[in-house]
């Protein structure tokens, strides 16, 4: 068979069988980012002095009231109008046509939060429990005590919630009953994600990731050492951790494995997907990683969006 044949061959096996990869995009700030939060319609991202909402392809701030900030958390609603941001020292920002200071009962450090109505979210702290309650947050004390560190809400907008925080401590909130859970570790429980519950993953400040089987958190055999800071489901074959050092971890459904050449050695600090073939990752300085087909045209719902975050 001629060079030329098997080139062709191959460059027709590349357009059947489409690439997804991540690679670097132009971002936002050049701010460590802290969290993005993607939906089907509309993205959210929290950094340090910054805010932004994602629309039409792009990344635009949106000025908030205090660019002193260091937002460690966002999430919202854009058909109720309804963001919040939140950041140490108990600071909380929301949007209602504008950003505005939010009242907020303690001043602890808020690290994460989930909002899945306007009844229907929570805030994650160093020893500390929030809870929404027509736009009020109201002090949750669910009996277990920790540095929470992370979130994860059931976007069907059932009473299902899932909280990590220090010491391998992990609880689950289904309406107003809690259960707390313990990982066989004394890491830092940094990220948690479901598709759909009962089974889900968490990572640690360890570089650690545990399965949930529903029944039990349990540890994953598989090859990273390097602190992970956030994890991510697209669905049950699809998943994607992040870490220091540039450190990206992919799930197949059965495994996880170390991604090969990541585009970055910046610390990465959060990650969300839509779906299996788009997503975002945030780190220190800005850095900006985005999952998809390196192309102009990419297979995404995201591009179409009409509705602007930034008014």
């Amino acid at each position: 068979m001629s060079r030329l044949v098997i080139f062709v061959i191959l460059v027709m096996i590349s357009a059947v069988f489409p690439s997804y990869k991540w690679y670097t995009v132009p971002s936002p700030t050049t701010h460590d980012i802290n969290d993005i939060e993607l939906h089907s319609s509309f993205g959210l991202m929290a950094a340090n002095g910054a805010a932004a909402g994602y629309h039409l392809g792009d990344w635009l701030l949106s000025p908030i009231p205090n660019d002193s900030l260091n937002l460690q958390g966002i999430s919202g609603l854009y058909w109720y109008c309804l963001v919040v941001a939140v950041a140490p020292n108990g600071d909380c920002i929301g949007y209602d046509w504008g950003w505005h200071t939010m009242s907020c009962p303690t001043s602890q450090d808020l690290n994460d939060l989930y909002i899945g109505d306007i009844s229907f979210g929570i805030c994650v702290g160093n020893q500390v429990l929030l809870n929404l309650t027509s736009f009020n947050w109201q002090i949750l004390n669910p009996g277990y005590t920790a540095n929470w560190k992370c979130v994860w809400g059931n976007i069907d907008k059932t009473s299902e919630m899932w909280i990590g925080g220090s010491g391998g401590k992990i609880l689950k909130r289904l309406g107003s009953n809690w259960t707390q859970y313990l990982c066989p570790t004394s890491a830092t429980i940094t990220g948690i994600a479901f598709t759909t519950p009962p089974f889900g993953y968490a990572c640690s400040d360890t570089g650690q990731i545990f399965k949930y089987d529903g029944s039990v958190w349990s540890l994953v055999s598989q090859p990273n050492t390097i602190p992970l800071n956030s994890i991510w489901l697209a669905d049950a074959t699809h998943g994607f951790a992040v870490g220091n050092n540039g450190r990206i971890m992919q799930f197949d459904g059965t495994n996880w494995t170390i991604y090969p050449n990541s585009p970055t050695t910046k610390d990465l600090n959060t990650v969300s997907m839509v779906d299996n073939t788009f997503g975002f990752i945030g780190g220190d300085d800005g850095v900006l990683l985005k999952y998809g087909l390196d192309d102009s045209v990419e297979a995404t719902t995201l591009g179409n969006i009409k509705a602007s975050f930034v008014r």
